[in-house]
């Protein structure tokens, strides 16, 4: 059976929500994003760091932290940064920090999850926010590719090293890190008022790793939780009832 998420409904657009909590079966595997491989992963560390460019809800490719990119050739696509885009620890986002975080999936002593899909390609800095990114071979689908690396902060990363970074990771995405409780599997993330997008209206996600799936169910019912994945089966019994919406990702059009 494919999986569902069930949710208790947020409050109208516009209005603050304090905290948003979150029930999934499995845990992360890390947030360090070049090593973020799963897809409750992803979508923690899409709440924490910024894409060059991302997927629209009509799932067309846009900027991000990108202001305007183009291909040059087969090979080489040029791109320019915003100047706005700042992390968590203000530093500003610049090329070197793109360069730093493609480049690194190159180093084949790291074996970083995510070396595989992106080791074809390096970043040449061309000044303070512009750079080109040079790929091995042509790969027209280049910018697809890149929804899904996260930019790192060069600096903090180098200065405590990879282990602290993922321990204490600085982004520059809509949210930033709180805590995370590795033994009791609970992420805590809030809102990043200086976001250079639009700043979310959620100010606390707390995200819980569940792994009974009668628990979660009961924590939607109680309030404890407003968000969950369930299995069909624990899904089928919010279907339909006030104050919950499900939705069945096997035949979503996401």
């Amino acid at each position: 059976t494919g999986s569902n998420s069930t949710s208790q409904p947020a409050q109208s657009s516009g209005e603050t929500v304090k905290t948003v909590t979150w029930a999934s079966t499995s845990d992360i595997t890390g947030l360090d994003p070049r090593n973020g491989n799963s897809t409750i992963t992803a979508s923690i560390l899409a709440s924490l760091y910024s894409t060059l460019v991302k997927t629209d809800p009509q799932g067309q490719i846009v900027c991000d932290a990108a202001e305007s990119y183009e291909q040059v050739d087969d090979t080489t696509w040029h791109f320019t940064l915003r100047q706005d885009v700042y992390f968590t620890n203000g530093t500003q986002m610049t090329a070197d920090d793109v360069a730093y975080t493609i480049n690194s999936l190159r180093d084949s002593e790291k074996h970083y999850a995510l070396s595989g899909d992106f080791s074809f390609m390096q970043v040449e800095v061309l000044g303070d926010f512009e750079f080109n990114i040079i790929t091995d071979y042509a790969f027209p689908s280049l910018p697809l590719r890149l929804n899904y690396i996260k930019i790192v902060p060069s600096a903090y990363v180098e200065e405590v090293g990879d282990e602290g970074f993922a321990a204490a990771p600085i982004g520059s995405g809509p949210f930033k890190f709180v805590s995370w409780d590795t033994a009791g599997g609970m992420i805590v993330l809030e809102r990043n008022t200086d976001y250079y997008g639009k700043v979310p209206s959620i100010e606390r996600i707390v995200y819980k790793t569940v792994a009974v799936e009668s628990t979660k169910s009961l924590m939607l019912r109680s309030g404890e939780a407003d968000l969950a994945w369930l299995n069909a089966k624990y899904a089928r019994t919010f279907r339909g009832k006030d104050g919950f919406t499900t939705v069945d990702f096997t035949t979503a059009d996401l």
